[in-house]
């Protein structure tokens, strides 16, 4: 702000629709213009600058204060220096009386030339309409005009009654104002939260704003969402906050529950993402759980089965149930368990426990085994 210089300037404006208007400005100022690829004048000298830019107005000249936004092409000159440049920039019109206007305008100035530079330009002004309304005088009677003979000029207009710019004719909402994109009516807000269409990166499900018009989200899947869940990567329990319910001390005798029958509660609870071979995050406790079962009985060896139900084709099946088998495999092996301990095989579809019929057989039929093998 501290090289900044006094002008002059004068502007002629050009309506040219309701939103858009298009300005031609003569501006003027004593500096010492800092050229891009020569040396600067010692003293100041005259800048003269041309510009017509089109300002698009966010509100029609009914309103009192009407932003726009500006953008055009400009020639500059300094000393015997011409130079050509692009301004962009932002501006207010407020309307002091009827046909009297205060514009205050805040351009960013691109050289196109290597004879211009990069610089600021800020100027406020007051304008007129150079043709104002003609007033009837009193001095002069106006002709009578017979009633049969009065053209009904008033009734062929085209109305406008929610102002927003399409006539009643063309507008599918002609008592709420909207734009043209929704043929006169209110852009859309679909799922009825508040955020338009526009605006809603989910427009089909409610949301809040501070998600972009989307639901929070709940990235471990368990009904609580991240904003209310204290262990938003972990699947919980709503009453627990979100975190998976405390383990409650055992009582002696349920810690001598037989190995085996401890490895088949274990593997009802492995899973993995539907048609692929990766585990979900919810097995990993289970599996650590194993992990413990196998270093505390170091002469334990494991065999691990994959099994799936018949759905699709059966050597797809075969395939997928031999990597998940070796998925838990690996998983044991990152755990410091060794490999020799471990066997991994697939049966696919071939050894049902319950009947493909039904959904909940295929789910009991789809499933890992973990035996012992001493």
């Amino acid at each position: 702000m501290a090289d900044m210089s006094l002008g002059f300037g004068l502007s002629y404006l050009k309506g040219i629709s309701n939103h858009i208007d298009l300005m031609a400005s003569l501006n003027g100022a004593f500096v010492k213009y800092p050229f891009l690829d020569r040396p600067t004048y010692s003293n100041d000298r005259l800048l003269l600058e041309t510009d017509v830019v089109a300002n698009v107005k966010l509100l029609t000249d009914k309103h009192i204060v009407v932003p726009y936004l500006s953008g055009g092409i400009g020639v500059s000159k300094y000393a015997s220096v011409w130079g050509a440049y692009i301004p962009v920039g932002l501006g207010i019109q407020v309307k002091l009386m009827e046909d009297s206007y205060m514009i205050t305008n805040f351009q960013y100035r691109l050289p196109v030339t290597q004879e211009a530079n990069y610089h600021l330009f800020y100027s406020i002004g007051f304008g007129t309409t150079l043709s104002p309304k003609k007033k009837i005088t009193a001095d002069k009677p106006l002709p009578v005009i017979p009633a049969e003979a009065a053209p009904a000029v008033v009734a062929d207009l085209p109305k406008d009654t929610d102002a927003d710019g399409i006539t009643d004719e063309s507008d599918k909402c002609p008592t709420v104002a909207g734009n043209a994109k929704y043929s006169g009516c209110p852009v859309p807000d679909g799922d009825k939260d508040g955020i338009n269409n526009d605006d809603d990166k989910c427009p089909t499900l409610p949301g809040v704003a501070r998600y972009e018009g989307c639901p929070v989200p709940d990235t471990d899947g368990d009904g609580v969402n991240d904003e209310k869940d204290k262990c938003p990567v972990e699947a919980g329990l709503e009453k627990n906050a979100g975190c998976p319910e405390k383990e409650v001390a055992k009582a002696p005798a349920a810690a001598e529950k037989p190995i085996a029958t401890q490895l088949a509660k274990i593997a009802s609870n492995i899973f993995f993402e539907t048609g692929k071979s990766t585990l979900l995050q919810k097995s990993f406790r289970p599996l650590n759980n194993v992990v413990k079962i196998l270093k505390e009985n170091e002469s334990l060896r494991l065999d691990i089965e994959g099994h799936t139900d018949n759905t699709g084709n059966a050597k797809l099946n075969l395939s997928l149930s031999e990597k998940r088998a070796n998925t838990v495999l690996n998983y044991l092996v990152k755990k410091a368990v060794a490999k020799e301990r471990l066997t991994a095989k697939g049966f696919g579809q071939s050894t049902p426990v319950a009947s493909n019929k039904t959904v909940a057989g295929r789910n009991k039929n789809r499933r890992v085994v973990l035996k012992t093998a001493e």
